[in-house]
């Protein structure tokens, strides 16, 4: 938890003055203590997101420091339990960032692959099933604490001037957990591609990269990528 309150204390260190993340650092070791009895017990509660305004007039949610604090936590757990591809170059470790461009530069001049197709999923994050996502998640998650954490998560609430609103499909984007997540939901397609010998496949998040010989084997690396993001509904 201490790597994570080190984490937490760095991305929120331009947070003004009235956020709850001061509140958090003076009080620490207590907060700490409380944190850890309450996630012990099975008793901790995620609050509401709170929508914001930031300095350059932009609405954000966000969550509370303390909930930042235990998604970090609960991401540093299940990167260690989920299934994620390595052809899902978004995660940390797989070879995301630069060396992708420059890989993705590379391929693109590269007489062997002249046919490319790149899509993406039109709101991603706001159109994933968290049934279908917790379900899937069940079958790695094995306790019961993390679980409840995780469905709160999955059913989460956003709140502004006092006025509640749930979202009935969609995961948030504001938290260290949601790009975990965003990777494991399509692992299965991930792991799909992993075996094509024709074609190189890659996914950054929502966005997919196909690399093709000939148009023929293009043509059917998309017609098999749409039918595994039409099960996903």
């Amino acid at each position: 938890m201490n790597e994570s309150f080190v984490w937490l204390c760095k991305t929120r260190c331009h947070f003004p003055p009235d956020a709850d993340i001061w509140h958090l650092r003076f009080h620490w070791q207590r907060e700490r203590a409380r944190i850890l009895v309450a996630l012990n017990a099975g008793t901790y509660r995620f609050s509401a997101m709170r929508l914001v305004t930031t300095a350059g007039g932009e609405k954000r949610a966000v969550w509370d420091a303390a909930d930042a604090l235990v998604l970090r936590c609960m991401t540093r757990l299940l990167e260690q339990l989920l299934p994620v591809s390595v052809l899902c170059e978004h995660v940390r470790g797989h070879g995301g960032g630069r060396a992708s461009v420059r890989q993705t530069h590379a391929r693109t001049l590269s007489r062997r692959w002249p046919w490319i197709c790149r899509t993406d999923i039109r709101g991603y994050y706001g159109h994933i099933c968290g049934t279908t996502l917790y379900a899937q998640l069940s079958e790695y998650v094995r306790s019961p604490l993390l679980l409840n954490l995780l469905h709160q998560f999955l059913n989460y609430s956003v709140e502004e001037g006092g006025v509640f609103h749930t979202p009935s499909q969609g995961i948030p984007r504001s938290s260290a957990l949601s790009p975990l997540l965003a990777a494991f939901h399509l692992t299965e397609t991930d792991r799909d591609f992993e075996g094509h010998r024709h074609v190189i496949y890659v996914r950054y998040m929502d966005d997919f990269l196909i690399f093709a010989p000939t148009r023929w084997h293009l043509r059917k690396a998309v017609s098999r990528l749409n039918r595994h993001l039409s099960s996903y509904g």
